[in-house]
């Protein structure tokens, strides 16, 4: 559920972003799996909805509001974090102290940032369609519409633990790729790791989860610590209710100055494009591919001239090619 801030306070936000993953992890230990046995991803995802509460009360879950604190580990930072959110709207702020709170608004399909300056910008391709898989309260019920492959990859340690670890793509591959841990013996998600975007290219985030705590009958990690780059964060909730009446105005679209929107340029992207080799493309350089050649599509008005629709359809070409080697590099890797 957590964000990136501007400037010096940019790692802070961004994390905020990463702590939605936080609600809705771990139940009571349940029987370590044996060591012979090798589940498949459905199974894991599964066994893991059946320790935190179960498909059923995931299903009736109708809001949750949270109240917490945020720290930047080594920088002396905190901070509060509020988190609201029901079946059609999210609203996240993170206060800092410095100028002002970072506000997230999900209203339906649409959302906005706001900056603690009141500029407003409203938010899309990637970083949307997170929020929108992140609707549900929890991405991993309903994974076949939301995911076009989930595939087990091995097991890795995590916190002295073994777990498994599972490749998720979002579906149409167009996204970030994230992979998800689950701990063997208790079937809980202690991390989640996703790529995203930074001033220097595709930067992983690493989610730990921990102290989970009955919440209206399902279980959700109370303590959350977020790495990007050299950046640490910790977000410890203090306080969450499930089903509580939350006032319909804080997922209205928010006023404000409008941030100036400035898109590349779709030649130009095309043109660097069919310089690259794609089969020599890593995971993280074929991610970054794909957000750039989905912020040149949308720089292509609709009445578009027909070499504009033409540069359209071309980068949509590459967006599948590069769709389709993510996938096949994701294949390869979980293949013994």
């Amino acid at each position: 559920m957590l964000y990136p801030m501007m400037k010096t306070i940019l790692p802070v936000l961004m994390i905020v972003g990463a702590a939605s993953q936080a609600l809705g992890q771990e139940a009571e230990p349940a029987p370590a799996a044996a060591e012979t046995s090798q589940p498949n991803a459905e199974a894991i995802i599964n066994r893991y909805l059946e320790v935190t509460g179960g498909r059923p009360a995931w299903d009736a879950l109708q809001s949750l509001r949270g109240l917490g604190k945020l720290e930047v580990l080594g920088a002396g930072l905190t901070g509060n974090v509020a988190i609201f959110q029901t079946r059609d709207g999210f609203y996240r702020s993170v206060d800092t102290g410095i100028g002002g709170a970072q506000v997230t608004v999900r209203s339906g399909a649409r959302a906005w940032s706001v900056r603690p300056d009141g500029v407003v910008a409203e938010i899309q391709g990637e970083e949307l369609q997170k929020l929108l898989r992140d609707k549900a309260f929890n991405p991993l019920l309903n994974t076949s519409a939301l995911y076009e492959s989930m595939t087990l990859a091995g097991v890795e340690e995590v916190d002295g633990s073994q777990a498994w670890k599972v490749q998720c793509l979002p579906m149409g591959g167009i996204g970030s790729e994230e992979t998800r841990f689950f701990d063997i013996e208790s079937g809980l998600q202690v991390k989640v790791v996703e790529i995203r975007e930074g001033p220097a290219g595709a930067l992983p985030t690493e989610v730990y989860l921990s102290d989970y705590r009955d919440v209206g009958g399902l279980r959700i990690a109370f303590s959350t610590t977020i790495s990007i780059g050299r950046s640490r964060i910790r977000i410890a909730l203090e306080a969450m209710q499930a089903d509580a009446k939350i006032p319909s105005c804080l997922f209205q679209e928010p006023s404000g100055e409008r941030a100036e929107v400035v898109l590349p340029d779709p030649a130009k992207v095309m043109e660097d494009f069919m310089r690259v080799d794609i089969s020599s493309l890593t995971t993280q350089q074929t991610q970054r591919w794909i957000r750039r050649l989905t912020a040149a599509r949308q720089g292509i008005n609709d009445d578009a001239t027909p070499t504009a629709k033409a540069v359209n359809e071309a980068l949509k070409e590459f967006q599948i090619a590069c769709a389709t080697h993510l996938k096949a590099t994701a294949t390869a890797t979980s293949s013994p």
